[in-house]
Parts: C-alpha cells; sequence; structure tokens
C-alpha cells in the first residue's frame, strides 16, 4: 500500500512550529508495512493546496492523508479544497455537527467560550464535503474526515499533534492494517570503525547487482562512537524479501573482505 501525506501550515514554512507530524506519521505508517512515496509541506494557500491534492490524486498513491487547515478560522481552507479537487460541494453534515455542538457545549462548561449558541465559526467545522464521513476528535473541536473518491481514500486531519496521534490510532490505524496485505520487505544493520566514504562503493555495488533494491546508509551515534545504520528496502513495483536477504548478505560479505570495520545486527541498548 501507499501513502501520501500533505502537511498544511504557514507556521510549519516560516519556523513557529516544528514538524513533529510528519515524521511521527512516516514511523507508524511504515512500521504497518506501508510505503511512504511522497510527503508535502505547504502554506495555507487554497490554489496551491488545491493543486498539490490533485498531484497526489494522480500519483501511485493509495491513501492520502493531510494535516492541518480543519479549524474555525479563515485560513483553514483544507475541506474547500478537497471539495474543489473531487467536485463534491460543501455541505454541513449533521453527524459532524453533533461532534462540534457537544465540543461547544464541553467548552461552555470550562468557560472557554460564553456564548449560548453555536456560531458560524464553530459550524464551519461540520461543513465537509458531500459523501465524506466525519471522524471524532477526542481531544479537539474539528472532526476528522475520510473520503473515497476514484478508488483512493483521502483522510483530512487536524494539525495538533495530539488531535492527529489520537485519530490516527482509533481510525487511520485499524482502516491500513485491514487493508496492508504484506509488508514491504526491508532489513537494517549496522557497520561499526568504518565512514560513508569508505564503503560507499560497496553501496553502489550493491544497488547495481539487485536491481529492485534501495541501499542507504545513515551516519549516526552510538554509545560515543560513530557507525553506520544501512537500510535495504524494496523499490516501489518489486515484492521479493529474498532479494533483499540476498542483498544484505553480499554487502555483509564486501565488508568482511575489507579487513577492517565490524558488522552489527542489533545494537545493545
Amino acid at each position: 500500500m501507499n501513502v501520501e501525506i500533505i502537511n498544511t501550515g504557514n507556521e510549519l514554512l516560516n519556523g513557529k512550529i516544528k514538524n513533529t507530524n510528519v515524521e511521527w506519521l512516516i514511523k507508524k505508517i511504515t512500521k504497518l508495512g506501508a510505503r511512504i512515496i511522497q510527503y508535502s509541506v505547504i502554506p495555507d494557500d487554497l490554489d496551491v493546496i488545491c493543486s498539490t491534492l490533485q498531484a497526489a490524486l494522480e500519483h501511485p498513491a493509495d491513501v492520502i492523508i493531510t494535516s492541518g487547515g480543519l479549524g474555525a478560522t479563515y485560513d483553514d481552507m483544507t475541506l474547500t479544497a478537497i471539495s474543489k479537487v473531487v467536485n463534491r460541494p460543501l455541505k454541513l453534515n449533521q453527524r459532524a455537527l453533533e461532534m462540534v455542538e457537544l465540543k461547544f457545549e464541553y467548552a461552555k462548561k470550562l468557560g472557554w467560550t460564553y456564548a449560548n449558541l453555536i456560531s458560524k465559526h464553530w459550524k464551519k467545522m461540520a461543513v465537509i464535503p458531500e459523501g465524506s464521513t466525519p471522524i471524532e476528535n477526542p481531544p479537539g473541536a474539528a472532526p476528522a474526515v475520510q473520503l473515497e473518491h476514484n478508488g483512493k481514500t483521502i483522510f483530512a486531519l487536524p494539525g495538533p499533534p495530539n488531535e492527529l496521534h489520537a485519530i490516527f490510532r482509533n481510525a487511520i490505524r485499524p482502516f491500513l492494517k485491514e487493508r496492508i496485505k504484506k509488508k514491504v520487505p526491508d532489513t537494517h544493520f549496522y557497520v561499526k570503525g568504518l565512514i560513508e566514504p569508505t564503503i560507499s562503493g560497496i553501496i553502489d555495488e550493491t544497488y547495481r547487482k539487485f536491481e529492485g533494491i534501495w541501499v542507504k546508509s545513515h551516519p549516526m551515534l552510538h554509545t560515543g562512537k560513530l557507525m553506520l545504520e544501512i537500510h535495504i528496502t524494496l523499490q516501489d513495483g518489486y515484492d521479493s524479501a529474498e532479494l533483499v536477504e540476498n542483498a544484505k548478505d553480499y554487502f555483509i560479505k564486501e565488508i568482511e573482505k575489507l579487513g577492517h570495520g565490524q558488522v552489527i545486527t542489533e545494537l545493545e541498548a
């Protein structure tokens, strides 16, 4: 299964807020066995959001996840963009309105709002593309949204990390687990005592010799010592765990031929 992620928010591009959502989502989604084919970080600009969504729908993604832009203010425009791109009108959704009304009443009890009647700004969070499904947002006010379009599933999530995490755990993770039939084969190990330029020839040769794999090295420190973490995974369109294991065996043998360095399969805590 292929997944694409789109993060919206001017605050992500001007450095006011660190984009922790994309890293968190990538780790959770790839752990389930899906493949992230692309992620984008874009401003709160309707034209940009529309063009990015349109491009995502043309990519080989089975699931598109957006984060941000579901709130009550003028710059929350993700659902407007989705509505335009999939050509479905925005409509007040009764189930979404019930979710928002519960949060409005809760806010009144806590003294966070002094209005007696729910305003149009609150109701804005219940206006979603026709035919889509609202998803409950336990920590927040704005429901998430799920929509099916041309064989793809779009999830629109709120931007605050605690809200995104809760919705992912409750709704998206079960959705993905049910549909991921087979994990993308991959493996990793560590090389101690050598730096990347020393083994770059082995990396290149392994990549060329085993068509259909990616080989990537990541310098890291462990217990104060420099080492390389080596990742080997399949490219999109290939499906062979044996290919990954053969590439790993070849890589390790080539390291051993150098007579220097040490291959470690697992790091001690």
